[in-house]
This record gives structure tokens, sequence and C-alpha cells, in this order.
């Protein structure tokens, strides 16, 4: 297997993250950040009576595939650390080597958010995981959109099921956006504010019939955020609060719809984190960076890029619900870099897709060979 230049540099600069991130995250991030992973590790070394809940089934996981007797956090971060990155460079080696600096740029980016925040004995850790396999189905040359839409939509589901409870909306939101999406592409209508107000429109709709069906799961949603947060305004742990601009303690839906609307433009362009400090710049650009990426890709709406975009589209819209600070979201949204940075690829108009690995390679040493003799 031969690596190009900038395939080399890139590794190299996948290694100095991982242990930049490592430094940092263990000498000089506050525990905050360990609270969630140390009782998890504590589950899988004292034990644990089974709850039911996303903790006990990731500490079961962890449990599970514990194999090399890992027993610290420094350990089973390490360990995943090396495993995690050897996955992205192969599953990324395309993306790296026909990339742009502002695509290099993200991608080193997501390198340094999942290494901190992702590569731990944590339920990030299992998301992303699970991130990877539906970026495989997504690329899947042997399986029609619809099924991969439905995989992806049992996949969401199950994880509803053991890990995550909220998933379960996402595997709703696959099936309906992938209807509309594929239904602008039948009509030629690709307008991305329009796709969206159909969205919110469907969103509203499927929410105003839950209210009769599944009622204690609808006045959930209605009030998640409220509850979520309404002790933690004054915490020091809690400086990137999503709160909602109007309250909603009785959880009306109308109300609920404005507050959604408008939350989710707070996240899809968080501007407002620049008053909380200018620390937080990079992360505004990360986002921004993503949210044009998905716009062009909506303006470019086709079959081979319909999948990415409604896993995306899904997610974020699951997000926009349950995500109580910004923090949080960042961490969690790092997870689908994968599908994030195909769609990116995608967004190019090129053929890459069609290349086989031998043929790329075969073509990028001609590049080289090229290069060095001009």
């Amino acid at each position: 297997m031969k690596f190009s230049k900038k395939e080399t540099m890139v590794f190299v600069v996948i290694i100095i993250m991982a242990l930049a991130s490592k430094i940092i995250q263990y000498n000089f991030l506050p525990e905050k950040y360990f609270l969630d992973s140390a009782g998890i590790l504590n589950m899988v070394n004292e034990g644990f009576d089974e709850d039911g809940t996303g903790f006990a089934f990731t500490a079961r996981t962890f449990g599970f595939i514990n194999v090399l007797g890992l027993n610290t956090l420094l350990e089973w971060s390490i360990t995943l650390t090396i495993i995690f990155n050897i996955i992205i460079f192969i599953f990324m080696r395309k993306f790296i080597a026909t990339s742009s600096k502002s695509e290099l740029i993200y991608f080193i980016a997501s390198i340094f958010l999942v290494n901190i925040y992702v590569f731990n004995i944590s339920k990030e850790a299992i998301q992303f995981t699970i991130f990877i396999i539906i970026y495989c189905i997504c690329k899947s040359k042997k399986i029609g959109n619809l099924g991969k839409v439905i995989l992806i939509s049992i996949m969401f589901f199950i994880e509803s099921l053991y890990f995550r409870t909220y998933y379960i909306l996402m595997s709703v939101f696959m099936m309906v956006i992938y209807f509309l999406l594929n239904n602008s592409i039948k009509e030629r209508r690709l307008r991305p504010l329009v796709i969206i107000m159909k969205i919110l429109v469907v969103f509203f709709i499927i929410l105003s019939l839950a209210k009769f069906v599944l009622y204690e799961e609808y006045n959930a949603v209605m009030t998640v955020r409220y509850n979520i947060n309404k002790n933690r305004t004054t915490s020091i742990n809690a400086q990137t609060v999503i709160l909602d601009l109007i309250q909603n303690s009785s959880g009306n839906l109308s109300i609920f719809m404005i507050n959604y609307i408008l939350n989710s433009i707070r996240m899809l362009i968080p501007l407002e984190l620049l008053f909380k400090g200018i620390k937080y710049f990079p992360f505004i650009i990360y986002q921004i960076y993503i949210v044009i990426n998905l716009s062009k890709g909506l303006k470019k709406l086709n079959k081979n890029n319909i999948i990415f975009i409604t896993c995306i589209i899904s997610y974020l819209l699951g997000s926009f619900i349950f995500e109580p600070d910004f923090g949080s979201l960042i961490r969690h949204e790092s997870t689908t870099f994968f599908i994030m940075a195909h769609l990116i690829r995608l967004n190019r108009g090129n053929n890459e897709e069609n290349i086989t690995e031998k043929n790329y390679l075969y073509r990028k040493e001609n590049i080289d060979y090229d290069k060095s003799v001009a």
C-alpha cells in the first residue's frame, strides 16, 4: 500500500493531533469531562445492576470487549485512540488525497474533537462506531437508496431501545425526510428553503398526531429542554447552555415549534458564543462550515448524495430537540464526521466515487511522477 505525500503528511498530523489531544485531555481539561467515563469505568470494573439505561448498555458493551483487561481511563483512552485513528485513516484516504485546504482543516479539526471527546470509554465511542456502520451502508453500491434508508432507520430504532431513547425520532425522520427529498428530485424543485419548510410542516404534523397516540412521549418532547436545563442555568459546568427564548413549561406545541426553529438557527449558526468568549470562535467556524456544505449538498441534491443528506438532517432534527448545550452538540455531532466528510467530497461534483482503489492509487502515482518530471 503506497501513500502520497499528502496522505503521509496527514497521517503524521493525525498522530500529532492524537498525542496533543490526550495531553490536553489529561492535563488541562476540568474533571467534568471525565464524569461519565469514570461512571462507566466503575460499572465495568466493579459490576452494576442492570437498569436499562444507556450507561448500563455502554458498560456492558465495554465489559464484553475488554479482552485486554483494561481498567483505567487512560488505558481505555489510549487503546481506543489507536484503534479509531487507524480506522479513520483507512476510511478517509481518498478524502485526504483529494481534499482542498479548507477540507483538510475541517478534517483535522474533526480529528482533534473526536480524539478528545469521543475516543474514551464513553457512549460517544459507541455512537462513533454506529455511525461508521451507517457510513458503510450509505456508501454501499450493492444496496438501493430505499434499502439504505430502511437499514439505517432500523439501526436508529434498535439504538433507541438500548442506548439513546430519542433516536427513535431519527428513525422516523430518516423515512420522512428521504421521501421529501426524493420527491424534490423527481419534481426537480431543489430549493433548500422550500425543502426545509416542508420538513418543518411534516414535523409539526407528526407531533400533532403524537399528542393523541403517544401522549407521554409527546409531553416529554415538549418539555425536555425546560426539564433538562431548569437547574443548570447557574452551574459553572453549563456555560454554553441553550435555553428556550420563550418559556414553555406547559408544553404548548405552537410555542415549542417557535422555540424549535429559533434554537435550530442558534445551533446551526452559534454566533451567540462570541459573547461567551473568543475561545469559542473555532467552534463557530466549524459549525458554519458544516452548514455551508450541507446547503451545497441540498442545492446539488441527487441520487448519489441524498442518503448522506438524509442522515445528517435526521440527526440534526433530533439534536435540535435534545442537545442541552453547545458543548454537547459539538461533541455528539463530531461522531458523524465520516458522513459529513463524504458529503463534502460529493459536493465537488467529480466522479471520484466511481474510481476503484487500484485505479485511484495508479492515478496518484502518475500525478506524482508527472510533478517530479516537471
